[in-house]
């Protein structure tokens, strides 16, 4: 059931992803994925992540002694930074070109994505399987979805629906008793 589950929230994110783009030239993903802009490189290094993601999931599930959902985040945040440090450093110059609102995005950024997020993340890993939490990763591009839709305006076809609805399906198998 677990494996299954995994199976759908995976097709589902794919029918999320290779949907028709809305005003793409044809009708096939490769057609739709080359009007949107993608590449192959891009597929590659998004899938890269989320490899790296579910690694991070399984050996942080594996660790003897438990970490608080508050010391993870401030590790991840340290070594995060140490590590983006050296690539920052050029663009530094560029933090003045930004306005009120970029200023209140970064500070959202910070607070909800960066904090609250990972502190949310964490405290439901060590509550659930690995199983579990990694089909529930297929909700963001579900809500990234809806949040387009509701305060972008963007258009929801039936190709995403099934998408979502294949997404909620698998997460569905996975977590019923």
């Amino acid at each position: 059931r677990t494996l299954a589950g995994i199976a759908c929230c995976v097709a589902g994110v794919l029918v999320l992803r290779l949907a028709p783009v809305s005003g793409a030239a044809g009708g096939n993903a490769a057609q739709s994925l080359t009007a949107a802009g993608v590449d192959g490189l891009g597929l590659l290094l998004v899938l890269g992540a989320v490899c790296c993601e579910a690694l991070f999931l399984l050996l942080g599930r594996t660790l003897r002694t438990p970490v608080s959902p508050l010391a993870a985040s401030t590790a991840c945040t340290l070594f995060g930074a140490v590590q983006f440090l050296p690539l920052a450093l050029p663009e530094a110059h560029r933090v003045t070109e930004l306005d009120l609102t970029g200023w209140l995005l970064v500070g959202y950024y910070g607070a909800v994505i960066t904090v609250a997020a990972y502190i949310f993340w964490f405290r439901g890993v060590a509550r659930v399987n690995a199983g579990t939490a990694g089909a529930f990763t297929a909700v963001l591009p579900v809500s990234a979805l809806g949040f387009s839709a509701l305060l972008l305006g963007e258009p929801v076809g039936w190709s995403h629906l099934a998408g979502v609805a294949c997404v909620l399906c698998g997460i569905w198998c996975v977590t019923r008793r």
